[in-house]
């Protein structure tokens, strides 16, 4: 049973995973800060301008993704194509990562995030950099103007007040203070996560999810030999382990016994079900989606003499549909 809401929890945390796009300035390190972030060195890095050539997504604690963008205002990557990365990803937040002064571009794409109403974090990075050749200003002035510069540009769009997280990759600067602010986003959505475990539409989702994925294993053509022996337990097992179902827990009819009993049905009603007939009724009730592995393996059936062959696959789906009832009477019982 555990690993039954272990795979629930995952998919909840999935629906509501908070996706950061980590965008910004050509060269300004935000494959490194990726790397440092995640604790891993997949993002590529490159001493050259623009090393990022697609779009990649990075792991961050099971609780969200980093999205890897490539520079803004490149040749590659001109404001248009940027503006059609951001729609078609639909982020949650956006991490800019800036290691120069603000240029026009970045005004653009920040104009762009702001009426879409996405929360930008800005991070100056690469702060070990920033020094004032005179001598006359210190790092926390030289901060300082930054921060009002930021405020100054970009208020028009974003409610101030607004500053820079300052970071450096290379002496781990201000990692620290990105990551608690990274985690103090997350803990609201675990909140989230918590009230979808008890919402039914969430349960009925995850069970619709993994019956569409139960389906082309159990209609596979390598369970054709098994229905033409009639070994319909091995079915059983393969739709209860699916479903991280106990054997001896289950108080499920056997595919053999509705077999039967559909046949005693039919006999008695001088009835029988076509194999469109039952798929357009037992559809909506099960919300498959793919209809072609049934299909597929009624053919099969036939063309090998198996008589019978839409009861059976009748049955099959019954017992699927009490699986899943099963499924979520356990969960609920679980999580509320």
């Amino acid at each position: 049973m555990d690993k039954l809401i272990n795979e629930f929890n995952d998919y909840v945390i999935n629906k509501v995973k908070l996706k950061y796009g980590v965008l910004g300035q050509a060269d300004a390190g935000k494959s490194s800060l990726i790397n440092l972030l995640t604790n891993n060195k997949d993002a590529y890095v490159s001493s050259q301008t623009d090393a990022t050539m697609q779009i990649d997504a990075y792991d961050y604690e099971n609780r969200a993704e980093l999205i890897d963008f490539p520079g803004v205002g490149t040749t590659h990557h001109n404001l248009k194509k940027y503006k059609r990365y951001i729609d078609t990803l639909k982020l949650d937040r956006v991490l800019y990562i800036f290691s120069s002064k603000i240029k026009n571009v970045d005004m653009k794409v920040i104009e762009y995030l702001a009426k879409k109403d996405v929360r930008i974090i800005f991070v100056f990075n690469k702060v070990d950099s920033l020094t004032d050749v005179s001598g006359q200003q210190s790092r926390a002035q030289m901060e300082r103007e930054k921060d009002l510069e930021l405020e100054q540009q970009f208020k028009k769009y974003i409610q101030p007040p607004m500053s820079y997280i300052y970071t450096s990759v290379l002496t781990n600067e201000g990692i620290d203070q990105l990551k608690e602010t990274l985690r103090e986003d997350i803990a609201e959505k675990e909140e989230k996560v918590r009230q979808l475990m008890n919402d039914d539409e969430m349960i009925n989702q995850f069970i619709t999810y993994k019956t569409n994925t139960l389906i082309p294993k159990i209609f596979a053509p390598s369970f054709k030999d098994i229905i033409m022996s009639r070994k319909y337990e091995n079915i059983e097992q393969s739709i209860l382990k699916h479903y991280h179902l106990k054997q001896n827990d289950n108080k499920i009819t056997s595919i053999d016994e509705r077999i039967n009993t559909f046949k005693q049905k039919a006999e008695q009603t001088k009835s029988m079900f076509n194999l469109n007939q039952l798929l357009k009724f037992i559809t909506p009730i099960l919300k498959l989606k793919k209809l072609k592995p049934i299909f597929f393996m009624a053919t099969i059936l036939t063309e090998a003499g198996v008589k019978d062959v839409v009861t059976i696959i009748r049955s099959i789906l019954a017992y699927v549909g009490d699986a899943e009832h099963l499924t979520k009477k356990e969960i609920s019982n679980h999580t509320n």
